[in-house]
């Protein structure tokens, strides 16, 4: 029994009225997490809304009950605001979302850092994914969980913990998975929908692997896309290219891994670590977060500029 999650369940069960949020560029863990939680107080007969400030990914559609999420910000004040996987208040502030005038706030994470934001804080940087964390919550909730909600929090589980390969996989990830199997989870279909690739994707790969740059000695290889590079090969956004940093990092003799991403508005970098560099406390510094061997950060800056820099504090550390 974990006795912060039997906490914050006591009280999800003591009131009513929520409004479930996470950070922008929804990925499978904010998703999954949102929606485990949402359906589980809703299976309770509380009232609830799922929001998403960014569409869902297409990569995600798969699982039923995304069309449950609202696409916009909450502004129903008297709700209690559960906030999932979000380090810090300036995730919600880039969304425009008033958190400050909520009844409550109930902030559920797993990065490190967190700043506990919360009236209740459920955080641990121990744990794989937020949808670990939101687990123990519903098991103090419910006796079985149904497959509706087991998906989700798979989702959760199997995205942020790289397919289970990523350092923070723990014999408490594999033992949830386990029952989330029992409940009726079939992870041949997270397998077949979560790496499927269109053709399109194949030829971009083609134009990708062409366009990487390494520097200091092939310990740091770097790519950047631009939203027209998606367009020329027929990608309807970003989650069609998902994992492509993997490739990076997986080159022989690189360390770190970098990618950086054309938004509306300005530039998205990711960072992964295949060593002991600690890409999150760089990515701090540049207004982002993250984990230790990943993270990111969004900037108005060109990429250009911003990788001459990363480079200058990378190569002082490698």
């Amino acid at each position: 029994m974990n006795n912060r999650a039997k906490e914050i369940a006591e009280f999800l069960k003591e009131n009513d009225g929520f409004s479930l949020v996470a950070h922008n560029g929804p990925d499978g863990d904010s998703i999954g997490s949102i929606l485990a939680l949402g359906l589980t107080l809703k299976l309770l007969g509380k009232r609830v809304r799922m929001y998403s400030s960014d569409p869902i990914p297409t990569i995600f559609q798969f699982i039923q009950s995304v069309k449950e999420i609202i696409i916009d910000i909450p502004t129903d004040f008297n709700d209690i605001l559960i906030v999932l996987d979000c380090s810090d208040e300036k995730r919600l502030i880039v969304q425009e979302i008033q958190y400050e005038k909520f009844a409550k706030i109930i902030n559920i994470d797993h990065h490190p850092f967190n700043t506990n934001f919360g009236h209740y804080n459920f955080c641990d940087s121990e744990k794989i994914a937020t949808a670990e964390l939101v687990y123990l919550i519903i098991k103090e909730l419910l006796e079985k969980i149904p497959k509706e909600i087991a998906d989700p929090l798979y989702l959760g589980i199997y995205t942020d913990s790289g397919a289970f390969g990523y350092d923070n996989t723990s014999p408490l990830t594999h033992e949830i998975a386990s029952e989330l199997l029992r409940c009726g989870t079939s992870p041949v279909d997270f397998k077949i929908n979560l790496e499927k690739k269109s053709f399109g994707y194949l030829k971009f790969l083609s134009f990708a692997f062409q366009n990487i740059k390494q520097f200091n000695n092939g310990t740091v290889s770097y790519l950047y896309i631009s939203e027209g590079d998606l367009q020329a090969f027929d990608l309807k956004d970003y989650s069609e290219i998902d994992g492509l940093i993997d490739y990076l990092r997986n080159i022989e003799g690189t360390l770190v891994a970098i990618l950086a991403k054309e938004e509306k508005e300005g530039f998205k970098f990711s960072l992964r670590s295949a060593s002991n560099f600690d890409v999150g406390q760089l990515c701090r510094e540049y207004g982002g977060g993250g984990h230790k061997k990943a993270a990111g950060f969004s900037t108005l800056e060109h990429p250009e500029k911003i990788i001459s820099e990363l480079m200058d504090k990378i190569s002082k550390q490698l």
